[in-house]
């Protein structure tokens, strides 16, 4: 039987997933949601197993996408006064590059769909992979899995 490696989520949940399938993720196990758990040491007793019906986290994330430019800020003020359901979990962020645009910040996925079902927005990205944020340390990892088991 092979030996158990744990990956930490950020909400402190612990994944358990083989060595072998450790080896190939590396440092990061990626999680259904397109964020990723990372490889830690001292698990807790929380522990879950790698499965399908494993819950999708709920993180925050900043969208530019959903964003407005700073002299629509107090329309958008207002918007989200008159429809406090649909706002619930949003923030408008200044964007930390370009102060005079402002990001959609949601508190979960939940948050963003009932935002952007508000606003009549529509995520095609995502279905296609565009949700998935890969580092350049993970991507190096990843061609590295593709050259060691399909040669050059």
């Amino acid at each position: 039987m092979s030996e158990k490696a744990h990956y930490k989520t950020d909400d402190g949940e612990i994944i358990e997933v083989t060595s072998e399938e450790a080896f190939e993720a590396g440092t990061f196990w990626p999680m259904p949601d397109g964020s990723f758990a990372i490889r830690c040491h001292r698990p807790s007793t929380k522990i879950k197993k790698n499965n399908a019906r494993l819950k999708v986290l709920q993180q925050p994330a900043a969208s530019d996408s959903m964003g407005f430019a700073d002299n629509q800020l107090p329309e958008m003020l207002a918007n989200a006064e008159s429809f406090r359901d649909e706002h619930r979990g949003i923030e408008f962020v200044q964007d930390p590059t370009e102060p005079r645009f402002y990001q959609v910040q949601a508190s979960s996925e939940g948050a963003k769909k009932r935002y952007m079902r508000h606003r009549k927005f529509k995520d095609l990205n995502s279905r296609n992979g565009g949700a998935v944020p890969f580092t350049p340390e993970q991507l190096e990892a990843a061609k590295a899995i593709v050259l060691r088991k399909h040669g050059e």
